[in-house]
């Protein structure tokens, strides 16, 4: 199984089509912050997506998504401090069974583990506040296997 994941498109959805294309991924998820560039991506490939703090419709605030024998949680992370860093998210791990907490609005790419439970933060397609450079995140897995993470530069 292959999901890329986006966050802080800000209108950048050339930079998603073309990783799309390139990955062939099984799932796409959007974390927020434009969500409705995504809607771009509809055609190909299952496209789940949650609602940023510059959303005001259309999506979720967050949301649980079971594929591949995995459970992601999605989030943009504004509700969650997360520029303050991920300690609420470790908490939400604490008390659920996810795979992995998906998260966006830093517009830094991270990731750590918080027990077998993966935080991950793509980055910004837009570009990192500090860098300039898009990133976005691609997981991998076989059934039963371990996710394997890739931050890709756009």
């Amino acid at each position: 199984m292959t999901i890329l994941i986006f966050s802080d498109s800000h209108g950048n959805k050339t930079r998603m089509i073309d990783a799309a294309k390139r990955f062939s991924p099984d799932a796409i998820f959007h974390l927020g912050d434009h969500a409705s560039d995504a809607a771009v991506l509809r055609d190909i490939a299952p496209l789940y997506v949650v609602r940023g703090n510059c959303d005001f419709s259309g999506a979720p605030d967050e949301r649980t998504v079971e594929i591949g024998g995995k459970r992601f949680f999605l989030t943009h992370g504004h509700r969650y401090g997360v520029k303050a860093g991920t300690g609420r998210l470790r908490d939400l791990a604490d008390e659920n069974a996810f795979s992995a907490i998906l998260y966006g609005h830093t517009h830094l790419p991270n990731y750590e583990f918080h027990g077998r439970t993966l935080l991950l933060c793509p980055g910004a397609v837009c570009g990192s506040r500090m860098t300039g450079v898009p990133n976005a995140a691609l997981l991998e897995w076989r059934p039963g296997k371990d996710i394997y993470m890739t931050i890709l530069e756009l």
